[in-house]
């Protein structure tokens, strides 16, 4: 309990749930004060979780701007679904369930939530004089719609290996395409330099903390439809969603586990935290093209080693395969990259072989025909 006093709703809400809950166990049956309290706070998770989150907001400041990032950008973002996935629950033996954000619309990933929290904390003058960004596909879509609907001139720079059909796709939402290099970060470096030459801003793609926050709100929607999840999948490029995930998560359930998944040939992240410093990739490759940077942010790096639980490495078979479950068993594209939080969470569970744990994997995105 934190020494700020509780609101009147918060302590009315902990009598109502102490009146119905802790009336079925006796302390005898549960030996001691500390599985009691951890009890009594599961249900009141379970009974209202927004409650608990606005109490929580009370004092913690990153929970409080998640909060605020999150009505700021609501007109641009979908709720996505959060489903129970009856195949892989049967294939792992936990209770899964997977975060759809393949199903944003018009941009399919959860990077319309980044590019929106940034660019809607530009002033008029700032969207005058526009901005660039930098991707190789999900985040420039998102950047696209969030511009095309702010009235913000932008420039995109891609690598000259995107796909034609998400460069198709970010042209589609009005987004001014480059093609620059043959990966991201000289794609990267394309957008700081026109940046510098307009004066135009660059909108980061996942280093920066306005990016972290606004991937943080799609935890935000998991705890309020399953307050009690013990274990959190996330896919891992530069750290963006992870970082968001992990840190929201641990504010509010700091016994969660929140694990980041990565393709063991594109592993930034990985080598940086077990290094404890930015590290840069000679090369990357894989079949997750969405997830492929050579080295991780800063600001994401020091977030994900404060918050975050571990790394797991997949291989593309792996990746391949829990993309073919996923497409066996929804209806909404998945690009291959938004597979990898469960290939990571199958690899997981084969290895630590708990029972019936509740379980979230984040689907990052849908980008139809490409990884």
């Amino acid at each position: 309990m934190s020494a700020v006093l509780p609101s009147s709703e918060y302590i009315a809400h902990q009598h109502v749930v102490a009146d119905a809950y802790l009336p079925r166990w006796s302390t005898n049956n549960l030996g001691s004060r500390v599985i009691q309290e951890q009890i009594l706070v599961d249900c009141m998770w379970e009974a209202d979780p927004d409650i608990m989150i606005r109490e929580a907001a009370r004092t913690d400041r990153f929970v409080a701007e998640v909060l605020e990032t999150a009505d700021r950008i609501q007109p641009y973002v979908h709720e996505t679904p959060q489903l129970t996935s009856e195949r892989l629950s049967a294939l792992t033996g936990q209770n899964v369930q997977l975060k759809l954000e393949n199903t944003q619309f018009p941009a399919p990933s959860f990077k319309v939530r980044t590019a929106a929290s940034f660019m809607t904390l530009l002033t008029m003058k700032q969207r005058e004089k526009g901005g660039s960004a930098s991707s190789t596909g999900n985040y420039a879509q998102g950047v696209a719609y969030i511009a095309r609907e702010l009235g913000v001139p932008t420039t995109i720079f891609m690598p000259e290996s995107t796909t034609k059909e998400k460069i198709e796709a970010t042209k589609n939402l009005g987004g001014n395409v480059q093609l620059v290099g043959k990966t991201f970060d000289e794609a990267k470096r394309a957008s700081i330099e026109h940046a510098n030459k307009t004066g135009s801003i660059v909108f980061p793609p996942y280093d920066h903390p306005a990016a972290v926050a606004g991937n943080a709100t799609v935890a935000l929607e998991t705890l309020r439809r399953n307050p009690n999840a013990e274990y959190y999948f996330v896919p891992v490029g530069g750290g963006g969603l992870y970082a968001g995930v992990a840190w929201l998560i641990k504010a509010l359930r700091p016994d969660a586990q929140v694990i980041g998944v990565q393709e063991d040939t594109a592993n930034a992240m990985t080598q940086s935290l077990k290094a404890g410093e930015v590290v840069e990739l000679d090369t990357v490759s894989g079949v997750a093209d969405a997830l492929q940077v050579k080295q991780a942010g800063e600001f994401t790096l020091a977030i994900c080693a404060k918050h975050g639980d571990g790394m797991i490495n997949v291989s593309a078979s792996e990746i391949l395969t829990a993309h073919q479950d996923l497409q066996a068993e929804l209806s909404s594209p998945v690009e291959k990259s938004g597979a990898i939080a469960v290939a990571g969470m199958i690899k997981y569970f084969k290895k630590f072989r708990h029972i019936n744990r509740d379980v979230v994997a984040y689907v990052s995105g849908g980008s139809t025909g490409v990884a």
